[in-house]
């Protein structure tokens, strides 16, 4: 087991912030892309695609897409 390996979780509007940053400069169809997420700290992520889907959701995350119309599975 490697115990020494630094892991960066990212989560909440720094997995936004990351996606941006390896995009960077790409021409992002955001309208037509797809998120999926599970959590609501993934919000920022599906706010950010034109596709969000809530993936069994936990109850904020599903509160919030049953509000915003989103797929839910």
């Amino acid at each position: 087991m490697d115990t020494k390996t630094f892991i960066d979780h990212v989560n909440g509007t720094r997995k936004t912030e990351h996606i941006l940053q390896a995009l960077e400069g790409q021409p992002i169809d955001w309208e037509n892309s797809y998120a999926y997420g599970d959590s609501f700290s993934d919000l920022p992520v599906l706010e950010l695609v034109g596709n969000p889907i809530a993936v069994k959701p936990e109850e904020k995350l599903l509160n919030v897409a049953k509000e915003r119309g989103w797929e839910i599975i």
